[in-house]
């Protein structure tokens, strides 16, 4: 199995399915931030305060880089929701594995990013420039090989429409 790279903006549930259908194939499963803060020695917040986006950004593609490499014969990978918007991420991801965006209107994930709390995402403290970031970000996610919409499914439903999805690609190979 190649590995299956979960993309979408914050909030769309990355983390939560990808724990789910790592669970249901027993697959491993990695979530990008996590290996960035452990690397880093500090939370993703206090790297963008500390020293800058860019180096996020850069940290950010190393670990992407390195997954690839580890994860290339299977496993279910989190990335940031930043992180395909880097050509050479995107088409990391193309040739490793299968890309699968998930999608929600921003009203939900607004939502969804609010009751989750803003302390650990840097980038969703400003209201309006998080709507420009979703808009900006929606067309690289709807490239995707894979698009779930997941604003009225939960997550095991997402999952289920997932592996379906997926079986079918296969068929289709």
């Amino acid at each position: 199995m190649r590995p299956v790279f979960l993309v979408g903006f914050m909030g769309s549930g990355k983390s939560t399915i990808g724990r789910l259908l790592a669970s249901q194939w027993a697959q491993p499963f990695v979530d990008t931030d996590e290996l960035v803060e452990a690397k880093a020695g500090k939370s993703i917040t206090r790297i963008f305060q500390e020293d800058g986006e860019q180096a996020f950004r850069t940290l950010e593609r190393d670990i992407l880089a390195h997954v690839c490499e580890e994860r290339a014969s299977g496993g279910v990978v989190a990335t940031g929701g930043g992180a395909p918007m880097d050509p050479r991420n995107w088409a990391l991801m193309e040739k490793t594995g299968q890309i699968i965006a998930l999608v929600a209107p921003f009203e939900v994930l607004q939502r969804r990013i609010c009751e989750l709390g803003e302390s650990s995402r840097p980038l969703a403290a400003d209201a309006v420039g998080l709507e420009d970031l979703y808009r900006e970000r929606a067309s690289r996610y709807a490239a995707a090989r894979i698009v779930v919409e997941t604003a009225t499914l939960s997550p095991a439903a997402v999952a289920a429409e997932i592996s379906q999805r997926l079986a079918e690609l296969c068929q289709e190979e």
